[in-house]
Order: C-alpha cells, then structure tokens, then sequence
C-alpha cells in the first residue's frame, strides 16, 4: 500500500474533450441531461474507471413550479387587496406563505407534481481497513435564470422582509371584512396602505417568480464553469489514480457527480440518504472552479430556510493546503448558499465547498450565457486535481487535518 502518492502522468487528460462533453446546456429534467450522464459513463468506460450508478425519483422543475406558484399565488393577494376581497385575502395570503414554506423544507407540494427519474455518478476508491473517508463531489446540472446567481442572492436576502409583507396584506383583509364597524378615514387610510404593499410585494416575490419560472426560454447557460470544470476535475483525479497502488493509507475516496443540485441539491440528499456513515468522514465540494482568480471557501451553507454553519478546522486545514500550494488568496464567502454541502451537513458530516474566482467577474455570471467554456482556465484544472491530492494526503495523516495543522 505505502505511504507514497500513485498516480498516472498528468498528460493523460484531456481537459478540452471533458468540456466538450461539459459545456452544453443541461437542465434537470432535459434530453441533454441524459445525454451528459451517458457520455461522462462512456468517458470512464474507455478508461476502465469503476463507476457505478446511482438512480433516483426527484422532481426536476423544481424552481420552475415555484416560480409558477408564486407568480399565480402573488398576483391574487394584490388583486384582492385591490379589490377589497376580506378574508378572500386572508385566505390567499395563507395558502401563498404555506406553499413558501413547504417548498422550502422540501415536502414541494407544486413541483412534485411532476417526478422524474435522475442519476448520480459515484466512483468508489476503497482502501482495505479504512478508518476514514473523504467524499469529493461536484454536480453535472445545470441551470439558467433571468437574473445571475449573485443578483438572484439580493432578492433572497429580502425574502424574509417578502413573506412578513404578504402576511400584512392578509391581515388586511380580515379588517376589510370588518368594515362596518371600521371608521370610515381608518379604512381609506388602511384600503391606501395596502395597495401600497402590493408594490414591493410584487417587486420582490413576483420578481423572485419570474426569475425561477422562466429562465429556460431564455437563451440557456452552458454550465462550463457552473459546473463543469469541477467535474472535469474529479474526473481527472479519478483517471490519473493508479487503482492497483491507493495513493492514501487509511482513507477510502469517493467521487461523486451529483444531478439534481440546480434543483434544490436533490441528486447529494439522495445520496446521503441512501449511505451509512460507519467512518469519520470528510466531504469537499467543488462549485465554479477553474476561473483564473483566488479562491473561495464557504463559511455557511444553507437550504432555503435554514443555514449551516461550516467547521472552522475543516476550511483552515483546506485554506492552509490552498496557500502552500499555490500561493493564492482563499477568500471566504459569509452569505449562506445552497450546493451540494448542505445534505451532508444536515447528516452532521463535515463538509465544505470550494470555489474559484474570475478576476473580472467575480463568482458573478452564473446561471446566465456569460457562464461559457472561454471562462475555463485549464492550467487551472490541472492546478486543482494537484490540489485536491495535496487535501486528500493531509487527510490521511489524521489528527493534523481536524486541527488545520500541517
């Protein structure tokens, strides 16, 4: 077994024929999709890379039902305030926060109107007597909104102001219903307020369900960076192991490509559902990786109504094998995000995700066009498989690796 890293020449990948494979439109639920997975399984099939797949049950149009939801069910509560509807407004008002919340928390009584079947991507590296294991993941989906995924982030953050606003304009209409008794400069003052509320009601809620319900009528986003440079990665770190020599000592490796993560990360909770944890066990995520800025490690990761905080010694340790490796600036992102962390956090394993950085755009120009393969940096993607067996080896060596220490 040894202690030394095995791995094949860095020459065997072909980054530009990974791209190919990983830069086309490929949403949840789509023929391209499908099409992705079948050609990735034959990318590793002509390699003889061990994989297996994983299917499941989710319910791809996700977004898109709750946009729809939200824009039918928002336009209702401002016609009825308009209209002076009572407790018809009360009663909107209800239904709309209830569907929020439980598309929310996952029961999705609007976009599991339509199931469909999805597959994961799971390359399992074993070591004999393992007593721990690293998960590295990345998802193959991908999506496209009217607003970028930073711009989209504004309107999330005032989602709370939002749901508090319709809950007003409910209470509202319980007034109207009692407008006999209501004094009459009372009630144009109220009927007046109201209506004002319908404006940043719709602002806000309706532009959340405009984003969401139709992104796919647009023209569509090429995953290149988000996320396919992350999967071309995991993929050359799978073909460049020597799978008769395991370059680590205690600790089992698990790639995975996820689907389903550009719809509520559905692909890694099924995943993470499907497992027993029987090790201490690590989780690292790639998003947008292969930019030609610094990098970015998450500090909270969150599903919509709640947040997950990262561990603190699981990013120093990442920070720390970043820095002596490249040189690089590791920025850390304080805003709560969704990826496909967050089912493993919510499972009490330790996980994390790493981003890269454009030094013009930022993390910005996701989930748009501006999300193209000219933004892939492939001396990057060979800088990032060097990285992820610097983390792995650091890893392995145990005690040093939960304490961020070298």
């Amino acid at each position: 077994m040894g202690g030394a890293a095995r791995w094949k020449g860095a020459e065997l990948t072909d980054f530009n024929a990974l791209l190919t494979i990983l830069s086309v439109p490929r949403a949840n639920g789509s023929r391209a999709l499908r099409a992705t997975c079948l050609a990735l399984c034959n990318w590793l099939s002509e390699r003889d890379i061990r994989y297996r797949l994983q299917k499941i049950r989710y319910f791809p149009f996700y977004f898109e039902a709750l946009g729809a939801g939200l824009l039918i069910s928002q336009a209702v509560l401002a016609l009825a305030v308009w209209s002076g509807w009572g407790l018809t407004t009360l009663l909107t008002a209800a239904v709309t926060l209830v569907l929020a919340v439980a598309e929310g928390v996952g029961w999705s009584p609007l976009s599991k109107v339509r199931l469909g079947p999805g597959t994961n991507i799971v390359i399992e590296l074993p070591v004999p007597n393992a007593t721990q294991e690293l998960v590295l993941s990345a998802h193959y989906d991908s999506k496209t909104e009217l607003l970028d995924h930073v711009r989209r982030t504004v309107l999330f953050r005032y989602l709370p102001l939002g749901l508090v606003v319709t809950f007003v304009m409910g209470l509202i209409g319980v007034i109207y219903w009692q407008v006999p008794t209501v004094p009459p400069a009372f009630h144009v003052s109220l009927d007046a307020f109201g209506r004002l509320l319908t404006i940043p009601q719709l602002l806000l809620m309706g532009g959340l369900g405009v984003n969401f319900a139709f992104g796919r009528l647009t023209e569509q986003s090429s995953g290149a960076v988000d996320n396919g440079a992350a999967c071309a990665i995991l993929l050359a770190l799978a073909e460049r192991i020597d799978h008769n020599v395991h370059p680590l000592q205690q600790t089992s490796v698990t790639i995975c490509l996820f689907t389903g993560e550009e719809a509520l990360a559905q692909g890694s909770s099924a995943y993470v559902q499907s497992r027993t944890w029987p090790l201490d066990t690590v989780a690292l995520n790639l998003e947008i990786m292969g930019q030609n800025g610094d990098y970015l490690l998450a500090e909270k990761l969150a599903s919509p109504l709640r947040s997950y905080p990262v561990p603190a010694w699981l990013n120093t340790a990442i920070d720390s094998d970043i820095t002596n490796l490249t040189g690089r600036t590791v920025h850390r992102q304080a805003l709560p995000i969704v990826t496909d962390s967050v089912p493993f956090l919510k499972a009490g394993i330790a996980a994390t995700t790493l981003f890269s950085l454009d030094q013009t755009h930022g993390a910005g120009g996701m989930h748009r066009p501006t999300d193209s393969v000219e933004r892939v940096n492939i001396e990057r993607l060979d800088e990032a498989v060097t990285l992820l067996l610097a983390v792995a080896q650091h890893y392995d060596h145990g005690l040093g690796f939960r304490l961020g220490l070298d």
